[in-house]
Parts: C-alpha cells; structure tokens; sequence
C-alpha cells in the first residue's frame, strides 16, 4: 500500500473511531427522543461511509478488478446519500417532528436521495457517475454525484434557514443554523477533492460539521430548563447584553413572579407546584409566539421568568402583559388560582448592563406584588 493510501486509510479510521465514541454517548444518554433516535441513524450511516471509503481504497481495481471497484464505489455513494438523507430528517425534525413524519415530510425529504440511489445502482450499465472500461474505472463523471447530493443539501439548509427566522428559541435558532450549514465545508472540500485525488477530505469535513452538530446538542440540552421547556438562566445573561450592545428601538425586559407559590406546593404538593410552573411556562411560549421578533423566554428561578423581547411598541408589549396575566388566571389545576406579578423595563442609556437592567425590573415587580398584599389585606379586613 501506497504511503498516501495509508494515510487515507488511518485518518478515516480514526474518524470512525470518534463516531463510535459519539455513538456510545448518545446510546448511553436518559434520553430516547425522536432526535436521539435520527442521531444513532445519522452516526450509523456516516459511519458506514467511512467504512466503504477505506475499503475503496485497500481493494483498488489492481487487486480487485474493476467490477469489485465499481460495487465497492457504489456502496461509498449509497452511504453517502443515506447518510444526507439521514442529516436533512434531523434537520427537519428539529424544527417540526410532527411533519417530519408525515407522509408529505417523509415524501419530501426521502425522495432526491431515493432517485440518486437509483442512479447509483444503473451507473454500471447506463454510465451515468462512473463505469467499469476494461482493467480499470472510469470516474469522469462522478462530479455529477457530488453536484447533485450537495445541490439538494443546499435547498434543503435554504429552506430550514428561512424557516428558522421565525423560531423564538434563541438557543435552537443556534442549533438550526449549524445542522443547516453542516453541508458547506464538506462541498467546499468535495470539489477540492475532484482535483487532489488520495486525501479523505469529504470524510474529514463531515466528521467536522458532525462535531459542531453533537457540541451544538449538547449546549442546547444544558441551556434548556428541564421542567418548563423554556430557557435557563445560562445564556439569558450573554442574550441581554448582546441586545443591549446592539442598542435596538423598543427593547423591553419582563420580570414574572408567581403569587403566593409557596402555598400550591405547601397546599397542594410539589407535583401540583411543578404541573403550575409547567401551565405558565406554555402560557408565555404560546402570548410571544404571536410577537414580532418571538421574544426570548427563560426561567430565572424558583417560580421567577424573564421575557425579553426587543423591536415592538409600547402598546404591543402592554398587550403581551395583560394577555399573560389572563390566560395565567385561568389555571384549571387548582381552586387556589393563579396569578402572577410583572415588572416591566424599557431600556434606555441610562441602564448600565444586563443585571442593573434585570434588577430594574425586579423592583417593579416586587413593587406590584406589595401593592396586591396590601389591597388583600385591606380586602380582608373590610370583609
């Protein structure tokens, strides 16, 4: 075997070697989601293009004739399609699973690379990628492969790029973006690779974007409150004062607490407490999904939130409130109720950085939340 053969071949098993490791990770983790799931097929399937890129290269049309080349190049090019097909489903999964599974979805996003695998299974007798010619193999028009695996790639990131505009999750927006950009280095390096034969650039570019992908997961499982679906306080802070460096018209930030929390749970258990901040946590998700620029949600702690929401009106926001502090009242769980307190802050250049923004807002609600005690006291004694 040729120096640079051997190169080829150890650099794509140590990168079938950091899949196994990402595999084991995933197979181990508590969590069984639809996502998980599309991620073992995804790791299974690219590490099958490792496996039958290094095969192409041990077994060359010298040792194996060039009928075994033709199928061992056939089996590289199926893996490679199933293993896009298996990144545009997570892809699409990640923004909307309920369509992913639809027979439309499925439809969509299993087709190209269904008509591609097709094409790769005639190539031998319609040389239509690259064909057996004698004691050797012809591969002049395997670019046509890579042009159109790449070209549905880049419709696909496309539309998930448009479509992630509209996301108001700042962390997922984050995860979109890289799961849609995975396709670029790996065709940048493809076309390198039409001219500079013997380097796994392909395999390297995509065990790359595919790390992006796995560290990007990882960061939007540790920046997500488990309970209430919505932001934790890890990137709520970088998200503040990155909007207030960018010094937006119309940047508000809300502060909610939960009234009298601490009896649910002393009355009614920490389940019944969960089942609330869970309720308030949907209600806020679904009164700024209808929001221009979909606000960013998180949760402070204990029962506190924090909406932060930037380029809308005074009047909107004001709507935002009244439309959260209703539809928080009607909680069916319990007979006590709910309510809940706000403080609302504009920013202005008086305001110093996040957490004097924060605490700003903080006092109006605590503010609010006095004023109720005291009009119940009064209720109460009057009664």
């Amino acid at each position: 075997m040729e120096k640079t053969s051997l190169i080829f071949c150890e650099l794509n098993i140590f990168c079938i070697l950091i899949l196994v490791m990402l595999l084991r990770r995933v197979l181990s983790s508590s969590n069984k989601s639809g996502r998980n799931r599309i991620s073992v097929v995804m790791l299974l399937m690219h590490m099958c293009v490792y496996i039958t890129n290094t095969l192409g290269e041990v077994f060359t049309v010298d040792i194996v004739g060039a009928e075994i080349a033709v199928l061992l190049s056939q089996a590289f090019y199926i893996s490679l399609c199933l293993a896009t097909c298996s990144w545009a489903v997570y892809l699409f999964y990640c923004q909307d699973p309920d369509w992913t599974w639809t027979r439309r979805g499925q439809f969509i996003l299993t087709s190209p690379f269904l008509i591609v695998i097709i094409c790769n299974l005639l190539t031998p007798w319609l040389h239509l990628f690259y064909w057996a010619e004698g004691d050797r193999v012809n591969f002049s028009r395997d670019w046509i492969h890579i042009v159109l695996l790449f070209g549905v790639q880049f419709i696909y990131a496309g539309i998930a790029l448009w479509r992630n505009q509209m996301e108001s999750d700042y962390v997922q927006r984050r995860l979109i973006r890289v799961v849609a950009i995975y396709p670029v280095f790996p065709a940048i390096l493809a076309l390198v690779s039409l001219f500079i034969r013997g380097l796994p650039s392909i395999s390297i570019a995509n065990l790359v974007a595919i790390l992006e992908i796995y560290l990007s997961r990882q960061e939007l499982q540790v920046s997500i409150d488990p309970l209430t679906k919505v932001n934790n306080r890890t990137h709520l802070a970088d998200y503040i004062s990155r909007k207030i460096a960018e010094h937006e018209d119309g940047l508000y930030l809300m502060v909610l607490d939960l009234d009298d929390f601490k009896l649910i749970n002393d009355r009614y258990g920490h389940l019944e407490g969960d089942r609330a901040l869970a309720y308030v946590a949907a209600v806020l998700r679904s009164a700024c999904s209808v929001m221009p620029g979909r606000p960013f949600i998180a949760r402070y702690g204990g029962d506190e939130f924090i909406i932060v929401a930037d380029g809308i009106e005074e009047v909107q926001i004001e709507r935002l409130r009244s439309n959260i502090e209703h539809r928080v009242s009607v909680y069916p769980g319990t007979e006590h109720g709910l309510s809940v307190s706000i403080g609302l802050q504009r920013f202005d250049h008086s305001i110093r950085d996040q957490k004097h923004f924060i605490s700003l807002a903080d006092e109006k609600m605590y503010t609010e939340k006095q004023a109720k005690k005291s009009t119940r006291r009064t209720q109460k004694a009057e009664s």
